[in-house]
């Protein structure tokens, strides 16, 4: 093996090890906002970024290991105490992921880090600042060098910073996990092994009975038949991927669009080991995120809102998924205030979509309905999250194209539900022809 063909394994491995490690910091982040005293979630998202900082440093990567450093150095502070687990560190640390993740990117197209510059966002890192009290304590503390010979330098300034714009920002559409490979257990791929040789062992006794003509030559064919067929099972369960691989990342974007839009929100899941095929849950990523953001912007009220109607002032957005004969069945709901259908109805009639006899006498089951039609909206204004009347339309035709059916239900100040039927695997459709001979 030259050069060449070593730098380029050292590279495959290094991207699959960072991107899971970052992956795994991402969530950590999320959860840790959430159980801001949790020092074992603090330790382990600390070591995850030690291994990445560590291999950026092997492979020669040195302004992405800076940036490690620095955001290590945060991770160093939170662990000791010195400083709070508040909204400005989480966002800070998880501008890191994306950043991370965006090299990787980088390093996968060119073998190098390209002409990133992350100086705006350690400058924010290194903005984040012990308490004075323990300022000291922390000095000593590392004066002979860290635990794990780190060497945080407090006495540096930060760069100015443009009002933030230089920091990237997290895009819904990107996976912090690739769905490009598959990682089997070795006891996987030896059963597989066994099972070829199975197959070839029969098919030379076929043929030796065919070239003998021997009698047996039906019952060897029956049987390797039911050993491809076995085969053929085997490699298709290598193609699903359980669904918890696409949902990992919406908790980033439900904290995302709490934070835009001012609520409060949390996400539940449930069936996240649900396997689905991997084209599958490519296709449906970007329409479950926009769902996401739909129940967000116009279902879940504003926490006053809420409390006054007798709820809590958080609101929830639910993903969950299970698998009936070979179809998997996932519903995202949300417990806000429902789709209104009377407007639903006006806004139809509006657009010339029904007449107003006709929306008088449509029962509110086909009318929900109508709220996927191209173009409909009943939001009057534009948001950042969403208002600009596209999209339903969209879902339901993605959804069709995968083979699958999108139900809606919704009742008023309870919430609204999506229901998704798709197809567990689209590799092999098994399909009856039948011919009349009339």
């Amino acid at each position: 093996m030259n050069n060449e063909e070593t730098w380029n394994k050292l590279i495959q491995e290094f991207l699959l090890e960072s991107a899971e490690s970052i992956g795994l910091i991402e969530r950590g982040l999320l959860a840790l906002e959430a159980n801001p005293g949790n020092k074992g979630l603090i330790d382990d998202i600390f070591r995850h970024m030690h291994t990445v900082k560590g291999n950026c440093l092997m492979l020669g990567f040195t302004r992405l290991e800076e940036l490690a450093h620095s955001a290590e150095s945060v991770l160093f502070l939170l662990r000791e105490g010195a400083i709070p687990m508040d909204r400005n560190a989480g966002t800070t640390l998880l501008s890191v992921v994306d950043c991370v993740a965006r090299a990787l990117k980088t390093i996968e197209k060119c073998s190098g880090e390209g002409d990133a510059d992350f100086s705006a966002l350690i400058g924010k890192l290194r903005c984040i600042h012990p308490p004075l009290n323990s300022l000291n304590t922390l000095r000593e503390a590392t004066a002979s060098g860290s635990p794990d010979g780190y060497d945080f330098d407090f006495s540096i300034k930060p760069p100015e910073l443009s009002g933030g714009s230089d920091i990237p920002t997290f895009n819904s559409g990107e996976s912090s996990l690739s769905l490009d490979s598959v990682h089997l257990p070795v006891s996987r791929l030896t059963a597989l092994v066994n099972l070829a040789g199975t197959v070839l062992v029969t098919y030379n006794q076929l043929r030796y009975s065919l070239t003998q003509n021997r009698p047996d030559y039906p019952q060897l064919l029956d049987s390797m038949e039911q050993q491809i067929q076995h085969l053929q099972d085997e490699v298709l369960t290598y193609t699903l991927q359980p669904i918890g691989h696409i949902w990992n990342t919406y908790h980033r974007l439900v904290r995302e669009l709490a934070v835009d839009s001012g609520k409060k929100v949390y996400l539940q899941m449930k069936g996240e080991d649900t396997e689905v095929d991997r084209t599958v849950l490519i296709s449906l990523k970007n329409i479950l995120g926009h769902l996401i953001r739909n129940a967000i912007d116009h279902g879940i009220e504003p926490s006053d809102v809420r409390l006054a109607g007798g709820k809590s002032a958080v609101g929830k957005v639910e993903l969950s998924a299970e698998q009936r004969h070979g179809q998997i069945y996932m519903k995202i709901s949300d417990d806000g205030s429902g789709v209104d259908i009377g407007r639903v109805r006006e806004k139809a009639v509006a657009l010339g979509l029904l007449t107003a006899a006709q929306a008088g006498t449509m029962d509110d089951a086909s009318a929900i309905n109508l709220i996927m039609e191209p173009g409909f909206s009943t939001t009057e204004s534009v948001s950042k999250i969403s208002g600009r009347g596209i999209g339903m339309d969209v879902v339901k035709k993605t959804v069709e194209k995968a083979g699958g059916t999108l139900s809606v239900s919704s009742a008023a100040g309870k919430g609204t539900c999506f229901t998704i039927r798709i197809p567990q695997s689209m590799a092999i459709v098994p399909v009856l022809i039948v011919r009349s001979m009339q």
